[in-house]
């Protein structure tokens, strides 16, 4: 019994010709190979996104737009601590052309020290 995780189908190859076997056995290792090779890429909810760098996308309440062939992500740059979850960094942007692998391009609209939240209140 051959049994590949991810998959529902189970192959006897007890009860196959072996020129059977040997075609049964390339699908299986076609499929497994293709799945391996299509799980690298996949979107994955509740999983944390990176940029080229390995850090967390840091792009909340944000947009896409789309130019010459490159997505751009725009969004507020939060940080974390004892200023709590605010946006005192500014706008920060991702490139990417396929949707998936995101380039840090900085922030695109820094806050002034003067306009910082905490200096409002």
């Amino acid at each position: 019994m051959v049994k590949i995780p991810g998959f529902i189908a189970r192959i006897s190859l007890s009860s196959l010709t072996r020129s059977r076997k040997v075609v049964a056995l390339f699908l299986l290792l076609l499929a497994g190979g293709l799945a391996i090779a299509t799980a690298a890429e996949a979107f994955r909810p509740g999983q944390v996104w990176l940029d080229d760098h390995g850090v967390p996308i840091n792009a909340h309440g944000g947009g896409v737009l789309f130019h010459d062939g490159v997505y751009y992500w725009f969004g507020e740059h939060k940080i974390e601590g004892e200023a709590g979850n605010k946006a005192e960094v500014g706008v920060h942007c991702y490139s990417s052309r396929d949707l998936y692998r995101w380039k840090d391009e900085g922030i695109a609209l820094a806050v002034w020290a003067s306009m910082r939240l905490s200096s409002w209140w």
